[in-house]
């Protein structure tokens, strides 16, 4: 019955369609409206305009309905939720927060359905004007993507029109898929079967790109959506006809859902839960129109290092030089070499000591820094804090180079570089390019007087391909002043540089580390040899760690929490007590250390303070903030050892005690806010005072 009565429906628009004039000549019929024996159901009948806006905006309510339930059942599924309480939270927000996407987006579909409909507008006027309201929603959601596609497409050539193309092909997706879903709405089995494959697909794709890739879900989802709501909407329509009491109750329950989401408070907590599985759509829309940061204390310095929570000013004199120089020589060799995404917990663990003996051995010989964080959790964002004394925020990011290079990168901003500031000091830098955006020309790590470039392209260079020239540039310094700059990319995934290529990935991870090892021991033993032992430096650290499960995620960049912060630090050399060393540090703290160990100042606007007292042996307190960004998310870890993480993105935050709770699962939050103030307080007030702003420029999100 409920197919029979929602064709009566279809039946006006099939008759504005034949005679889109909305005229009847003389002695015509009048159009049909509902099949012989049903007609008193449709009284009075809808008119042709008010008939195609329903069908027009019925299968966006139906997409995001299925939506919101298929997320509800298998978001907690992926991650369950700790409390019965929040468990039937986030499933209400689930379904809430779809319906009133849904409605958001079937309002302006049906407006334009009816008025097209009534000037009389041919089909494919229609369905042109559809697809231009896909492409401009496409634009919206995903110009970032695509223009990332379309920039890595034949080396950049032709970047604009592929751009176009590529945000009007996705942007009519959602209308084929649509209108594929109409067409088979007439015929049982194929509507059966569209409505199967949709639904398996909106099930599937929660179970790929689980990390931070909305605009993929929502391009799939809503996809699938729309061709189960295509092939419903008919039957749909003829239900609720058929029972107006029941439609009108159903109608305001629909309203109240998307009215309590759309307009209502949404709690942090539940928002978390949401933002834990992939396929919360209604969320992502939320969270980037309407939600804002919930609960963030006004911003307030701390007492410790106030000189760091405001902006710095021309005035300022730079920071003197530790006096008297670490190991009393006047020209030393300091060599800083980054390992890609190694834990801290790689060497904390002793029992894999034989596994990677020279780095043990160098961990015992060096002062170790169990503490140390990266201000970032992917390669160009650490290094490149680390190498200009800045956090993210304060620097300037735009799209740089073309082609598969072309990415968001700190080219053009003027502040000054570590290698920069030595090489006008008199020392000679050298750098091995292994990473195609190294190299100086990006930002990342500029200002080297020579570099030489390994790498081919987006490929990696191994660490064979880095250890010829720089052990070749070690054997060959002068008696001056040198610094060099070296980044390995073992252990990086697909982790398939090692002796172990198959099985568990953490597996194939540590066989990297521990292929890298027998390089590490080949440039200590340079270092230790008759030119350079007394005067040389070396600073072992990662760009960042790497995730294997933890907090739901898998390798690097999607977070920050410590399994990606937390790297290792070593330093040895002259002078350096080995030690372990738990004062927390941040490799903001590199630059000024080099600086301090070649005897000069550190410019007064960098965040970094020197390691040289606590390399001597001095228990010196540091006071500058350990901070971290990656994805317009913000994390501050204060003294006390309270962390706060600030979702400038999803609009959420958390808190965690890291003495207490070092692996970042008790979330403090929400039940315990004033002990997590302070810390987000103090993170408010540095980045008033310290981020970039200007006309025209909007921090960016760096995939």
């Amino acid at each position: 019955m409920g197919f029979e009565e929602g064709r009566a429906l279809g039946s006006a628009l099939d008759a504005e369609r034949q005679n889109p004039s909305g005229s009847r000549g003389v002695g015509s019929p009048p159009a049909p409206l509902a099949p012989e024996g049903a007609a008193s159901r449709f009284s009075p009948a809808p008119s042709p305009a008010l008939a195609a806006a329903a069908l027009a905006a019925t299968p966006w309510l139906l997409c995001l309905a299925a939506l919101g339930l298929i997320d509800a059942l298998l978001g907690p599924a992926l991650a369950w939720p700790r409390s019965p309480g929040l468990l039937a939270a986030r499933t209400l927000w689930s379904v809430a927060t779809s319906l009133a996407l849904g409605v958001g987006l079937a309002a302006p579909v049906a407006l334009a359905a009816y008025l097209l409909a009534r000037v009389g507008a041919p089909l494919a006027v229609r369905v042109l004007a559809y697809g231009a309201g896909g492409t401009a929603l496409a634009h919206e959601v995903l110009a970032r993507t695509m223009a990332r596609q379309a920039d890595a497409a034949f080396d950049g050539a032709g970047a604009t029109p592929l751009f176009v193309l590529f945000l009007v092909l996705v942007g009519f997706a959602p209308v084929a898929a649509h209108l594929l879903g109409a067409l088979v709405a007439r015929r049982p089995r194929l509507r059966v079967a569209a409505v199967l494959v949709g639904v398996a697909t909106m099930g599937a794709h929660h179970g790929f790109f689980r990390d931070d890739y909305v605009e993929i879900h929502a391009t799939v989802g809503v996809c699938a959506g729309l061709l189960v709501g295509g092939a419903l909407a008919p039957a749909a329509l003829g239900r609720l006809a058929a029972h107006p009491v029941g439609a009108r109750a159903f109608t305001l329950a629909v309203a109240l859902l998307a009215l309590l989401a759309g307009m209502g408070p949404t709690p942090n907590a539940v928002r978390k839960e949401l933002f834990r599985s992939p396929g919360a759509i209604g969320a992502w829309a939320l969270a980037m129109t309407r939600w804002e940061v919930p609960g963030l204390p006004p911003p307030a310095a701390p007492a410790r290092g106030a000189r760091f929570f405001r902006a710095p000013a021309e005035g300022d004199e730079p920071i003197p030089p530790t006096a008297p120089r670490l190991g009393g020589r006047e020209s030393p060799v300091v060599v800083f070499l980054t390992i890609d995404a190694v834990r801290a917990d790689v060497l904390l663990d002793r029992s894999r000591d034989a596994s990677w003996p020279a780095l043990a051995r160098l961990r015992d010989e060096s002062a170790h820094f169990t503490q140390a964080r990266s201000p970032g959790s992917q390669t160009a964002v650490s290094l490149t804090s680390a190498f200009s004394g800045r956090t993210f925020s304060e620097l300037r990011w735009a799209k740089y180079s073309q082609g598969e290079t072309r990415f968001e990168y700190a080219a053009e901003d003027p502040a000054p570089r570590l290698a920069s500031l030595l090489d006008a000091a008199g020392v000679d830098t050298s750098k091995i390019v292994g990473v195609n955006f190294l190299a100086n020309e990006f930002g990342v790590a500029p200002g080297f007087a020579t570099e030489r470039k390994v790498s081919k392209g987006r490929r990696h260079a191994n660490a064979r391909a880095v250890e010829g020239p720089l052990t070749a540039w070690l054997q060959g310094a002068g008696d001056g002043p040198s610094f060099f700059f070296a980044h390995f990319t073992e252990p990086h995934a697909p982790y398939d540089r090692g002796a172990v290529r198959e099985g568990p990935k953490k597996e194939r991870y540590f066989s990297e580390i521990a292929a890298l090892d027998a390089v590490i021991a080949r440039l200590r033993a340079v270092l230790d040899g008759p030119e350079l032992r007394g005067r040389s430096y070396l600073l072992l650290s990662a760009d960042h760690g790497e995730a294997f499960g933890e907090h739901g995620t898998w390798e690097h960049t999607k977070t920050l929490y410590d399994e990606l912060l937390r790297v290792p630090l070593l330093v040895a050399g002259p002078g350096v007590v080995p030690r372990t060393i738990d004062e927390p540090v941040t490799l903001l703290d590199v630059g000024p250390t080099v600086l301090d160990l070649f005897g000069e100042p550190t410019p007064a606007s960098w965040v970094g303070q020197s390691l040289v007292p606590l390399l001597r042996g001095d228990d010196t307190p540091l006071e500058r903030p350990i901070l971290a960004e990656g994805r317009l998310r913000r994390a501050h870890v204060a003294p006390d050892g309270i962390k706060v993480i600030v979702d400038l993105r999803r609009k959420v935050v958390e808190a965690y005690d890291l003495a207490s709770d070092p692996l970042e699962l008790d979330d403090l939050w929400d039940r315990d806010r004033a002990r997590a103030a302070p810390a987000a307080a103090a993170m408010e007030a540095f980045f008033e005072a310290r981020e970039v702003r200007a006309p025209g420029y909007r921090h960016v999100y760096k995939p």
